[in-house]
């Protein structure tokens, strides 16, 4: 995952005119002491957010509360927008079927077909595993950076409040039905 948000970084650097001492990215690291605070930052004021797909992503609670942070942010397209509505960028970290997916994910309209065949059957791990597969990790590696840039460029995202994202409800975990109608169960 660290080799990923590097490469991204330093492509994203490549394609476009930030100042090399701009950061392009923050990446989670739980290691760090002041983990909750920073990502809680970085979550309100982030321009695209690339979660990577992968079974143990969806089953993390705090990973949905990540999503749920920066899902409740509004988005607005700018003039001559692609027309995405979410500047939400997924990665195939490895392949997850359709029909596994939360319905947040789920309902997420995109297309990776130009990213390459083998991205696209073995998810980005498996290419960045393996010299095997480096011409298809740095294919990869390139069209995301240009679709975040992309998406970074279409959409104007209002920053977020700077809430403790732990306190939000997991965006992979359906709403209890008793909850919402304020009924017990």
């Amino acid at each position: 995952m660290r080799r990923l948000f590097e490469d991204l970084c330093e492509t994203i650097m490549e394609i476009t005119p930030t100042p090399a001492e701009e950061p392009v990215g923050f990446m989670d690291r739980a290691t760090d002491p002041a983990w909750t605070e920073r990502l809680t930052r970085a979550v309100a004021h982030c321009r695209v957010f690339v979660p990577l797909y992968s079974p143990r992503y969806f089953d993390s609670p705090v990973c949905g509360q990540e999503w749920s942070a920066f899902a409740g942010r509004t988005a607005v397209q700018r003039r001559g927008g692609s027309g995405h509505q979410t500047g939400i960028v997924p990665v195939w970290w490895v392949p997850v079927p359709r029909g596994s997916l939360p319905p947040v994910a789920s309902s997420l309209q995109f297309n990776h077909s130009d990213f390459g065949t083998d991205y696209l059957s073995n998810g980005m791990r498996a290419l960045s595993l393996t010299d095997d597969y480096r011409d298809s990790y740095q294919l990869a590696v390139h069209r995301l950076a240009q679709r975040i840039v992309q998406v970074s460029e279409s959409l104007a995202i209002n920053p977020g409040p700077r809430q403790d994202f732990t306190t939000l409800p997991s965006a992979f975990t359906p709403p209890d039905p008793g909850e919402s109608t304020g009924r017990q169960p």
